[in-house]
């Protein structure tokens, strides 16, 4: 029985590159880019908003709720960068940060070492 390999999975942290790779060119790569992938994607993606409703749940930065997209893109971003600098590994911040990182590398600006 022959079977068709459909996913690779591979943690990048250590295996494929050096641990500081992902402290010295992902982290920062994220947190500059955050905004304006925001600025494309919500709130018309809707996975997009689900980290964003995942993100607010975790950080505890929930405030006030107002209908303008510009200040929810505000509060996210908080939140981000909060969680970022707490170190977190909260699903809605990976699972956003990991878009963020896939356009970084299909774009070609991120580049493994």
């Amino acid at each position: 029985m022959t079977r068709e390999i459909k996913v690779t999975l591979s943690d990048i942290e250590g295996t494929t590159t050096p641990i500081s790779f992902v402290h010295d060119t992902l982290f920062p790569y994220a947190r500059e880019h955050i905004q304006s992938y925001l600025e494309r994607h919500y709130p018309s993606d809707s996975d997009v908003v689900a980290c964003a409703r995942l993100i607010e749940s975790e950080a505890a930065l929930i405030g006030q709720v107002t209908d303008s997209i510009e200040e929810q893109r505000k509060h996210i971003i908080a939140c981000v960068e909060k969680l970022m600098q707490l170190d977190r590994k909260t699903p809605g911040l990976k699972r956003l940060q990991g878009r963020v990182w896939t356009e970084g590398y299909q774009s070609g600006e991120i580049k493994g070492r």
